[in-house]
């Protein structure tokens, strides 16, 4: 056993003060919407009131972070706790990895930003050429949101169609375009979006193929691109159903339509070929962010080369930042060690086994699902969701309050991560087996918590 024999001594319920994160709160919100710089996220309201549910509880969350180690974050308040939020998703080697860190040192003392070529934005290229299917060439931009806005104006220059279809339930950032479909909310979210983007915005069901190949071969004149998630990353880890991303293929080739897969989450994090090399499909554009740089601010384009050397203008005065490129390049040459993959895979499967067990054991509907380094636990269901909208389907009480009293459980007991119905967990490579099998006995705990609400 790996256990720590204080853990659940100094982690039991309800232990923690987060008085310090409380009192910064309330000196943000005079100085910030919301008092956070990423809308909704990053303030953990509860489970559910972010998503339309103001009937739950609020949780009691720390807000504010002083630092973070491997797989440890610290909070203002002194509080440890092992991390499976990972910065969102981008920490895939660990926090704070000496080996980027030195990286961008080095290159510190070089210059922080040119406005001009420099040699290290080739070597980045070529290592998404190398391990990446779908990359010919790649286009570096700042963040995932770049990445995405990019493809779909690249996209629409190639074709000279207007059109993009994308999937309920998926997310590729906070563009217009994207917010006609809000499952999380249960509504259209109208405030600030332009709504005649809506005349260019197709929503299809999820892991349907015959609504899919109906739509685009009747509408394949109007269509520019089709965009999706491979693996939901920000909908409960949904996987795409057999055959289903194949069909995508094979209709969007057959009728010159841009498949683009939006790898911002799965990118680098599910293996280092994204998840296409993983599900053996691959597309004509990608988009890259997140895992690519260990937590540094950058993203990426890639695709064939026909469809990248589109004249299309896209620009950004941070693009290809020396910093950001060496980050990613140090990121991508140490996951390229394979003993490592299959280290963090290993760990990840224990973990989502023994929260599954715990979940059983204290008799609750609830499902784990997902790939060992992104996965999601989804209370109320029995069986792996196959479609974003079962979510909505969930019902406050008893599931979603569950739900909350789980997070809220992990939280006092140490472990941190997003209290969400269907929020990401994200491993890293320096997870060791003490965090893993430390969790699992706070899982078990906090499920018996959970399983008091009847």
């Amino acid at each position: 056993m790996f256990l720590n024999p204080g853990f659940l001594a100094n982690y039991g319920s309800f232990a923690l003060k987060f008085d310090k994160s409380n009192q910064l709160i309330e000196s943000a919100r005079k100085v910030s919407p919301n008092g956070c710089h990423s809308w909704g996220v990053r303030i953990f309201p509860l489970v559910g009131r972010f998503e339309g549910k103001p009937e739950l509880p609020e949780v009691e969350y720390p807000r504010f972070m002083s630092r973070a180690l491997g797989s440890h974050l610290y909070d203002v308040d002194g509080n440890d706790f092992i991390d499976y939020y990972m910065g969102l998703g981008p920490v895939i080697l660990g926090h704070s990895d000496r080996k980027v860190a030195d990286a961008v040192k080095v290159q510190m003392e070089k210059g922080v930003l040119f406005g001009l070529n420099h040699e290290s934005e080739i070597e980045l290229c070529e290592l998404f050429i190398e391990h990446v299917p779908s990359a010919e060439m790649v286009s570096i931009v700042t963040t995932g949101s770049d990445a995405t806005a990019a493809a779909l104006r690249i996209s629409r220059a190639y074709s000279r169609k207007q059109k993009v279809v994308k999937f309920s339930g998926h997310y590729h950032s906070w563009h217009d375009w994207n917010k006609f479909d809000s499952y999380l909310y249960g509504h259209l979210e109208e405030s600030g979006y332009a709504r005649s983007v809506a005349d260019d915005v197709i929503v299809l069901p999820w892991n349907q193929p015959h609504v899919a190949e109906k739509v685009l071969k009747s509408r394949s004149s109007e269509i520019a691109a089709v965009i999706c998630e491979t693996v939901l990353g920000n909908g409960g880890c949904i996987m795409p159903a057999p055959g289903f991303l194949g069909t995508l293929r094979e209709v969007t080739e057959e009728k010159d339509i841009v498949l683009i897969f939006d790898e911002v989450v799965t990118g680098f994090r599910v293996g280092i070929g994204g998840a296409q090399k993983l599900l053996g499909v691959t597309p004509d554009l990608s988009t890259f962010a997140k895992a690519m740089a260990n937590g540094f601010p950058i993203g990426a384009v890639v695709g064939r080369k026909e469809i990248m050397k589109t004249r299309a203008f896209v620009g950004g005065t941070y693009n290809s930042s020396p910093l950001c490129t060496a980050a990613a390049i140090s990121t991508i040459k140490q996951l390229e060690d394979e003993t490592r993959w299959s280290s963090m895979f290993r760990k990840g499967e224990r973990l989502m086994m023994g929260i599954q067990e715990a979940a059983n054991e204290a008799g609750l509907k609830c499902h784990v699902q997902g790939l060992p380094s992104l996965f999601s636990i989804i209370f109320g269901l029995g069986e792996a969701a196959t479609h974003p909208e079962q979510f909505s389907e969930i019902p406050v009480h008893p599931d979603l309050r569950r739900c909350a009293s789980f997070y809220q459980g992990m939280v006092n007991r140490g472990v941190f991560n997003a209290p969400a119905r269907s929020t990401r967990w994200c491993l890293s490579m320096s997870h060791s087996d003490e965090d893993i099998e430390n969790t699992i006995v706070a899982a078990r705990e906090s499920m018996k918590e959970a399983a008091k609400i009847a």
